[in-house]
């Protein structure tokens, strides 16, 4: 065995900031597509987005990148008509050689799979990598034994009478995937790698991202939409700052030792 393991915490880039308030209005989808970006904001090479969605960070990457978006909801990628390359299939089982790509990405994807197929997931993502593989996911999940996040999480939902957002209701439909489980899968398929561990949202952006949630509904009554927006920036800020543990979601990064 080969494999090697670090955990390091992620510090927001300037240049990352500024570009992806252009994409994205969630302080989630902003810290989750930093990290991406900050790595791959230069990369000349081809990438496969596993789970692209709208393809909001695909088009940014692709200002210098080859990337290939690929969704299995094909009515998401009929309305991202911006994207130059568009593949709708299931990320259980791509359809590409081995080593096809240098980099696949892969964001907040994992909880929404049944326990069953997450092995199978990420097997197949490592497969069509020539270099590394990139992984994000969250355990924001009612079982989570992180309680005291999730705790404050629904109370403020419930205090303001607030439907819990779909990917809520999603992730709770799902057994929550363990960071030490995603670990194991990576190293039972290919043991010669490196994997780099970085948590980004912890109790503090939890916190934040419940009140997020809640704000649309009530800032046309108290506060203004320049200021909401003003606010919401500013929060951005000082959370890469202040965040505390414990964490709900996961960046994990696995290199391959011996391409």
């Amino acid at each position: 065995m080969n494999f090697q393991i670090s955990i390091t915490r992620y510090k927001l880039k300037r240049d990352a900031q500024t570009r992806l308030s252009r994409v994205s209005a969630s302080i989630d989808q902003k810290i989750r597509f930093s990290i991406i970006y900050s790595m791959l904001k230069k990369s000349e090479e081809e990438i496969l987005n596993v789970g692209c969605g709208n393809g909001a960070l695909d088009l940014i990457l692709s200002e210098s990148a080859k990337i290939y978006s690929l969704d299995i909801n094909f009515s998401m990628l009929k309305g991202a008509k911006y994207l130059c390359n568009r593949i709708c299939a299931d990320g259980r089982l791509l359809p590409f050689r081995n080593k096809s790509f240098n980099y696949v990405i892969s964001l907040d994807v994992l909880e929404h799979l049944p326990a069953t197929d997450r092995k199978k997931f990420i097997h197949e993502l490592l497969r069509v990598s020539n270099e590394k593989t990139i992984v994000t996911f969250s355990t924001v999940h009612k079982f989570n034994p992180n309680k005291i996040g999730i705790l404050v999480f629904e109370k403020i939902y419930n205090i303001f009478k607030i439907t819990f957002p779909d990917w809520y209701e999603e992730h709770n439909a799902q057994e929550m995937p363990q960071l030490t489980d995603v670990i194991k899968f990576v190293i039972d398929i290919d043991n010669n790698v490196k994997i780099m561990i970085t948590p980004y949202q912890g109790l503090l952006g939890l916190l934040y991202l419940s009140i997020e949630g809640v704000l649309p509904n009530i800032s046309k009554f108290f506060i203004g939409n320049l200021l909401y927006r003003f606010l919401h920036y500013i929060f951005y800020l000082i959370l890469k700052v202040i965040d505390v543990p414990p964490y709900y979601s996961f960046c994990v990064i696995i290199e391959k030792i011996n391409k």
